[in-house]
């Protein structure tokens, strides 16, 4: 290894080194002219910036590590002077934090000794970077930043081929997004976050890595096209670019996004005219919900409203073949993006927007006549692990007959990697949401059918031979969901839904108690709050993985579910845990003579596994 003073030897020291960009800004970090390293940190949001709690930390390779660390100017510009870094061995790992509403990310790259020898002091941090980087380690690079270990891995060669190797996956996009060069250098080149070049590159590909399975997703935002693989196993397939959008819709939809959230900041009513024209007011159907009521919930809803929703991760796709369109519609889009409420992203979600003839754009909803949630879970029920899908099938009334009679869903069936024959969700008569039943659609009778007991209720636990079926080079997976109604002998397809799953569930190497809340304890017992109506309080100690596992955002606290039944009535209540929390105050349904019981407090993951812990029984 080498370090700053055998630089200093030959004569390296005496670069006179300029801001990453076009160099015409006059705000860039003073520091610059006796700087060593420097470039640009950035993401499909944006530069990285100090208003973001940005910090930009650099480890050397020594034993133990020496570290420095810098901040970002407003363009994402940063710099480490020679001061900074003297005697430091190289290679270098770099790590910029940052946080989004309060949920913590992470982005990764790397330096050489050949880079400011060969005078490439330019080292850019984006989630390019942060994935190339990924696959010369073939871990998690949050993981190794923290433990140390890279030394031999990141040499020059390495990440001059890892850079080609991910360009070979891009190339499609080059000429549209205009990158004339067939290898261009994204760790090295310098770029102004403008939406140009190198930065529309980045704008248009989204880079999702999971630490747990090791998984990296690749997707062409400007159709939704992903391809994945391992961080030991890269895609190797170039992204597609048929059906591409332009880069200019998608960064159109995402200025009307940041309008609509800053219209719900203001506290609108449900009949705000600022607030309906963001809306087709005419056809919106959102899981089978109409405009008026979903206003009405969203508005209700204070992690939406009062300022705290923001919009990331804006895919574009084509609208799905169920959808109608309303008559003039252009540039119709299937828009996935990631909602932040109250400062933590809560899962991804789903519109169909088009522009009218105006060239204004619309929320047309989902389209969809009932709720379908698909993702990975990880249950520890009364200290027994399970592992699985947990798919939530909703029937919020919305499918009729031609007399406008409501046709009800009676059952379901789910066909996809790793299910060996159609999982069947049946109505069973006391709740709008479908139970899992325990066999497939040869086995439904009805509201009698038997449900599975084996997780929780709508839970399909999977072992690792069903999980492996999940295909790591495939993702998001693709799922079908098929709603039928059964009256008489009359049975009816109501709809056939596509559903992804982004991620798998996980095996029983990674299945562990470290990823689940722990020492939860409850006071007064919920018998006797449920019976006298007085506030109980939850607390527990967060997940012991929580800094170590994921690498986009920490382990995140999500719902608090409480449910009691006794003699005279019951029910349930969902509270929202907010960022930080390890305790929250609830009051149980009022009931007499409480005989059951069960609070589950829930986590998600950065690719949004449900992680729920629900503790033996006694409170």
């Amino acid at each position: 290894m080498l370090n700053l003073r055998s630089i200093a030897a030959l004569s390296v020291l005496t670069l006179s080194l300029t801001a990453c960009g076009d160099g015409s800004n006059s705000n860039n970090l003073s520091v610059l002219q006796t700087s060593l390293i420097s470039g640009t940190a950035a993401t499909a949001n944006g530069p990285i910036t100090n208003a973001m709690n940005a910090t930009v930390t650099l480890k050397d390779s020594s034993g133990p590590a020496k570290t420095a660390s810098t901040t970002v100017d407003s363009q994402g510009h940063f710099a480490f002077t020679v001061d900074q870094v003297e005697g430091f061995a190289t290679p270098w790992m770099i790590e910029v934090s940052y946080q989004i509403g309060g949920t913590t990310y992470y982005l990764h790259s790397a330096v050489t000794f050949a880079d400011y020898a060969n005078g490439n002091a330019t080292v850019n941090v984006t989630p390019l970077t942060d994935v190339v980087v990924g696959n010369i380690l073939g871990n998690d690079p949050h993981s190794v930043f923290a433990n140390g270990g890279f030394a031999a891995a990141l040499t020059s060669t390495a990440l001059t081929s890892g850079v080609q190797s991910l360009n070979t996956l891009l190339q499609p996009l080059f000429s549209g997004l205009g990158i004339t060069s067939t290898n261009p250098d994204l760790l090295h080149q310098a770029f102004t976050v403008n939406h140009t070049g190198l930065d529309a590159l980045i704008d248009a590909v989204h880079v999702n890595i999971d630490p747990l399975s090791k998984t990296e997703v690749i997707t062409n935002a400007l159709n939704g096209n992903s391809i994945s693989g391992t961080l030991n196993a890269p895609p190797t397939t170039p992204l597609s670019t048929v059906g591409s959008a332009s880069l200019s819709d998608q960064q159109s939809i995402a200025s009307f996004l940041n309008s609509l959230a800053a219209i719900f900041a203001n506290q609108p009513t449900p009949t705000s005219p600022s607030l309906l024209a963001f809306f087709d007011q005419s056809n919106f159907v959102q899981d089978g919900v109409s405009l008026s009521a979903y206003l009405q919930k969203t508005i209700s809803n204070t992690q939406v409203t009062g300022g705290a929703l923001a919009f990331t991760d804006i895919v574009l796709a084509s609208t799905p073949s169920f959808a109608t369109l309303p008559a003039g519609a252009s540039s119709p889009y299937l828009v996935s993006f990631t909602a932040i409420q109250n400062n933590k992203p809560t899962g991804r979600y789903n519109y169909i927007i088009y522009k009218t003839s105006a060239g204004s754009w619309r929320i047309l909803g989902n389209q969809q006549r009932a709720k379908i949630d698909l993702k990975a879970f990880e249950g520890d029920n009364n200290n027994t692990l399970c592992s699985g899908l947990q798919l939530d099938i909703t029937d919020n009334g919305a499918f009729k007959d031609s007399s406008n009679n409501p046709l009800p869903i009676s059952y379901a069936t789910v066909t996809g990697l790793g299910i060996d024959s159609n999982l069947l969700f049946f109505q069973n008569g006391s709740s709008t949401s479908l139970t899992l039943a325990n066999g497939d659609v040869s086995s439904y009778a009805g509201t009698n059918t038997k449900p599975a007991t084996n997780c929780y209720s709508n839970v399909y636990a999977m072992d690792d031979a069903h999980i492996g079926q999940i295909n790591l080079s495939n993702l998001p997976a693709n799922y079908t969901v098929t709603l039928y109604n059964v009256t008489g002998t009359q049975t009816t397809i109501l709809a056939t839904y596509p559903v992804q799953l982004f991620a798998p569930p996980l095996t029983s190497t990674d299945l562990t108690t470290t990823i689940f809340p722990s020492a939860m304890s409850v006071s007064p017992a919920l018998s006797t709050s449920a019976t006298s109506g007085t506030p109980l309080t939850v607390s527990w100690t967060v997940p012991s993985a929580n800094t170590t596992l994921i690498t986009s955002n920490n382990l995140l606290p999500s719902n608090l579910y409480l449910s009691v039944s006794g003699t005279a009535g019951g029910g349930h209540s969902l509270t929202n845990i907010p960022l930080g929390y390890t305790q929250v105050t609830v009051t149980p349904p009022a009931t007499t003579s409480a005989n059951a019981g069960k609070i589950t407090v829930g986590y998600i993951d950065s690719f949004f596994r449900n992680i729920w812990t629900s503790p033996a029984s006694g409170f």
